[in-house]
């Protein structure tokens, strides 16, 4: 069964993906996400990593940067942007 996607801009991400996505907006510490959606840490660096490379960033204060210009706040909520 395939996971559910959600498109930011042209980019998809898997509803996981996303997850992390938000509380990466949140100021969310990678183990604080991992215990925040029961996950290893492992497997929220994977998906990190699979984040950043989707968005072709590799610092997290440049990605916190793309995600406001995209409809993110702080508080990881998402009000896309027309």
């Amino acid at each position: 069964m395939e996971e559910k996607t959600i498109t930011i801009g042209n980019i998809v991400f898997t509803l996981t993906e996303f997850a992390i996505i938000k509380e990466l907006m949140r100021g969310l510490a990678r183990k604080e996400i991992a215990a925040a959606l029961n996950k290893a840490t492992a497997t929220i660096n994977t998906h990190i990593r699979a984040i950043y490379l989707k968005v072709g960033i590799r610092k997290v204060n440049a990605f916190i940067a793309w995600g406001f210009d995209r409809g993110f706040d702080k508080h990881g909520n998402y009000n896309p942007i027309d």
